[in-house]
């Protein structure tokens, strides 16, 4: 919108000023007046130059999913349409409110001249008003179709199953950065893994399919994670262990950190052991089908111990690197919201508990007990990648005063 509004500023001006200086010609009834395109052209390649620069380490997001290098392709020729459709609007509505009405003849008054002139004008503005409201309408809808507020989709509570597994697609926990998530054309999509390896490969799913296989169950946990909140979640998820595909691009002896890019621009790093575990895993089934598109799919990265940031969802790249990598030496480190300055807790998962069941209230349960009535309790107690091996229950009461006393 800025582009097109300083555009037509100065596609006006200098109309004008060739007006001025005397190159004046007749444009009869053409809403395209042809001294306007050496402004035009010169102007729309300008603008996609200038913006394919400045957007360059972002033009691998693509919403079908293409790798990165047909994605950067794509979107500098998306760029290109767009700012040439922004051009020829701009020669249009100018030609729309400034040529000279063709059924004026040399006996016909100012008058009818103002009137022709005023009626182009209100054209003009009822056909930006239509856009307008098209726009918004289509803004407003892809509000709505957007996942959910950042906090995501929560499953907690009372209502919470008794027992695990397994959580399926409308109650496992989402979050999202998107306002719309990719819709990945699996038959397009690759997965690239490239970097400090003997021997980059680029993977179809197919060839992903065709691998030895293994199942896991896996609970992932939202950086954002409170006490008693319903980010969490735990799924059956099937797919190639990530330390059998490094091993067919065989990794330099100098790598030391694994980087990971998504079709949503996405991207997050994390240290080289951890990728080369063997639970670490490429998933492309959640219990028992394929991934739903809000959780990644064709292809998405599972990373028992570490949250759910560090998982990324439409997996796109597999970038491997070695300390000397300028990317490792930013501010905060290297990854999407790293770089933001969020996550400086580690990316480890501490031990976390909640109550589903009866229902708590602050810090104590919404209902009181009853004295000879049995109760139920419910909840979970998660500790990452190291299990957990006992659980106590104290009274509320001790815990009260235990924390007083800390």
């Amino acid at each position: 919108m800025i582009v097109a509004g300083l555009g037509g500023v100065l596609y006006a001006f200098y109309l004008r000023r060739r007006d001025r200086h005397g190159s004046a010609q007749s444009v009869g009834s053409s809403l395209f007046d042809a001294r306007g395109w050496p402004l035009i052209i010169p102007g729309v390649l300008a603008a996609t130059i200038l913006f394919v620069a400045l957007l360059w380490p972002t033009l691998s997001t693509n919403y079908r999913g293409f790798p990165p290098g047909i994605a950067h392709l794509i979107a500098a020729l998306e760029m290109l349409i767009s700012f040439s459709v922004c051009g020829i609007g701009i020669m249009f509505f100018y030609g729309l409110l400034s040529r000279p009405p063709h059924a004026i003849t040399a006996g016909e008054t100012a008058t009818l001249v103002g009137r022709s002139v005023g009626r182009r004008r209100f054209v003009a503005l009822g056909i930006g008003a239509a856009v307008a409201l098209a726009l918004g309408s289509t803004l407003r809808r892809l509000f709505r179709m957007g996942t959910f507020s950042y906090d995501g989709r929560q499953y907690g509570g009372p209502k919470v199953q008794k027992i695990t597994p397994i959580r399926p697609d409308d109650e496992f926990y989402q979050v999202s950065k998107n306002l719309v998530d990719p819709d990945v054309a699996r038959d397009s999509w690759r997965l690239d893994i490239v970097g400090q390896v003997e021997n980059p490969r680029v993977y179809s799913f197919a060839d992903l399919a065709a691998m030895p296989a293994v199942e896991q169950e896996t609970t992932l946990l939202c950086i954002s994670y409170g006490v008693g909140s319903g980010l969490c979640s735990n799924a059956i998820w099937k797919g190639v262990p990530l330390p059998t595909l490094l091993a067919q691009v065989k990794p330099k002896p100098n790598v030391t950190t694994v980087l990971f890019r998504a079709a949503d621009g996405y991207y997050e790093t994390f240290r080289f052991a951890k990728a080369m575990e063997p639970t670490t895993l490429v998933a492309y089934e959640m219990n028992g089908e394929p991934l739903p598109r809000r959780h990644g799919f064709p292809l998405r990265l599972i990373v028992p111990g570490l949250y759910g940031e560090k998982n990324p969802k439409w997996l796109t790249r597999i970038e491997l690197l070695d300390e000397a990598d300028g990317r490792l030496h930013r501010r905060h480190g290297c990854g999407f919201y790293k770089e933001q300055g969020w996550g400086r807790q580690g990316d480890a998962i501490p031990t976390h508990s909640r109550f589903d069941a009866p229902q708590v209230k602050g810090d104590h349960f919404e209902a009181p007990f009853q004295v000879g009535k049995p109760i139920e309790l419910r909840g979970m107690a998660f500790g990452g990648d190291r299990g957990i091996s006992q659980i106590e229950l104290e009274p509320l009461e001790l815990s009260m005063d235990a924390r007083r006393r800390r």
